[in-house]
């Protein structure tokens, strides 16, 4: 993905939009960031600084493209999207006494397709960004969000095998706050 294909379902489906308001929370348009997006292989990610996670992530499914990938688990920063506005490893660190994992928001599995074996891995390697992941506790995370994951990249009833995905976190009234030794204090979704 070099930018948000909108037509890629075959009709058009725009982005998001935000109010005033709520642009001011999130990362701005640059030259390496065109509309705001963080652009990756087969999806792209909207980026809420008061958070520091995906205000929305996109992700664009070609049932028919999708292949059997290894799993990289090389975390990184987004130097585009900018060190502040990720939560890097300190607050998922920690093993078994940390019970929060890397929520991604574009599914690694989903993002691995394209037309050859080499192209779909790189698209997968391309979801471990600390941009595409929030707190989420490890019990949703290995059950609940992986089912869904799973549900989404094999629904039978899309057509041309095709599908689009827009996940993001949501938070709540009564934040839950996680700060890890020395950090920042993070809100949990």
């Amino acid at each position: 993905m070099n930018e948000y294909d909108e037509n890629f379902l075959g009709i058009a489906l725009p982005l998001p939009s935000f109010t005033p308001a709520r642009v001011a929370d999130l990362v701005p348009p640059s030259s390496q960031l065109p509309a705001g997006l963080a652009i990756y292989p087969n999806y792209a990610i909207v980026t809420d600084k008061k958070f520091r996670a995906p205000a929305f992530a996109v992700l664009h499914i070609d049932q028919a493209r999708l292949r059997t990938t290894t799993r990289s688990n090389d975390w990184k920063i987004d130097s585009r999207v900018g060190a502040d506005w990720q939560l890097d490893n300190s607050y998922y660190a920690g093993g078994d006494d940390n019970p929060w994992d890397k929520g991604r928001m574009a599914d690694r599995e989903s993002a691995a397709w394209g037309e050859t074996a080499a192209v779909a891995q790189d698209s997968a390697d391309q979801t471990f960004y600390y941009a595409n992941a929030c707190l989420q506790h490890k019990n949703l995370n290995r059950d609940e969000w992986l089912a869904l994951e799973i549900w989404v990249m094999e629904l039978d009833i899309v057509q041309n095998k095709r599908l689009t995905v827009f996940s993001g976190p949501i938070f709540g009234d009564h934040p839950r706050i996680v700060t890890p030794p020395g950090r920042t204090p993070a809100t949990v979704p």
